[in-house]
């Protein structure tokens, strides 16, 4: 199976729920042919520490319906020892959306690179948090 390039992402929210919003948004991607979900689980980080996770089609909702409805061309690829590395990220009493997303756009990109002999190196998402601070840094200073 060739595959564009592959990714997770983890994201969390305080609480035991995932935030509805986050749906519209993903299946106008998914919809686009920008990326296409994997493999999609929900995390929910207890108080005590402990972790429980659910594939969506375990869970009801509307949010959750949606989710499955866009959700696991390859379900099952996310492991425990991957969502237990995720919850480490997270704090007591949060959930998370865990997905593997296949990036659909770059898939002409990385056909090209190979067929030019390249390979990825290297590639890493940076932080908005690390982007925004880079960006004041270098921001032109209004005169005084």
């Amino acid at each position: 199976m060739d595959l564009a390039p592959v990714e997770y992402v983890v994201i969390g929210y305080d609480g035991d729920a995932v935030d509805a919003g986050v749906v519209p948004p993903l299946r106008k991607l998914v919809e686009a042919g920008t990326i296409r979900i994997l493999d999609l689980v929900l995390i929910r980080k207890h108080g005590d520490g402990s972790v429980a996770y659910f594939e969506p089609d375990e869970l009801v909702g509307a949010a959750i319906d949606s989710l499955v409805q866009l959700a696991g061309e390859l379900e099952g690829m996310i492991s425990d020892e991957d969502v237990s590395e995720a919850a480490q990220t997270m704090a007591p009493d949060s959930s998370a959306v865990f997905a593997i997303v296949e990036d659909l756009w770059a898939a002409e990109l990385g056909d090209a690179v190979q067929r030019g002999g390249g390979r990825l190196l290297v590639g890493e998402r940076i932080p908005a948090d690390a982007i925004a601070a880079a960006a004041a840094a270098v921001a032109p200073k209004a005169p005084e």
